[in-house]
């Protein structure tokens, strides 16, 4: 598995490279799920995050259960 690119988590493209075809039946299988919204920076100031700022990110976790065919913790 890929590397997320957020400190939070992985992105939205990232998410499209992990699951390709299956990103529909990803998307349901995370509704009503926590993700959070990437707010900030790498290095802890002002600065914004380039990559995800703003963005929905998707916790480690989540995608690993995802991929290994788990079901979802509520």
């Amino acid at each position: 598995m890929i590397d997320p690119e957020c400190r939070g988590g992985y992105t939205y493209h990232q998410v499209k490279e992990l699951v390709g075809d299956r990103e529909d039946d990803f998307w349901d299988w995370m509704r009503g799920q926590t993700m959070m919204v990437c707010g900030g920076s790498d290095d802890g100031g002002d600065k914004k995050c380039e990559v995800a700022h703003g963005a929905p990110i998707v916790y480690p976790w989540d995608m690993k259960r995802y991929l290994d065919g788990r079901s979802i913790i509520d």
